[in-house]
């Protein structure tokens, strides 16, 4: 059985937003940087996302 290529990319996806929201709790947890790499998605509003809300949280981490 073939794989729809639109799922598979979903999964995978899925898999980088979920490491890369792991990294941001453990960030926030033991008040280390936040991420300094946000991996490229295929859907590029997430990716947007993820890195503003990296951004803010350093900027709230400098004040």
């Amino acid at each position: 059985m073939k794989v729809n290529e639109r799922i598979l990319n979903i999964i995978e996806d899925h898999e980088s937003i979920t490491q890369t929201l792991d990294q941001i709790v453990s960030a926030l947890e033991n008040n280390t940087p936040m991420p300094n790499f946000i991996p490229v998605l295929h859907d590029t509003l997430i990716t947007d996302h993820l890195s503003k809300i990296c951004e803010v949280l350093n900027a709230r981490k400098h004040e």
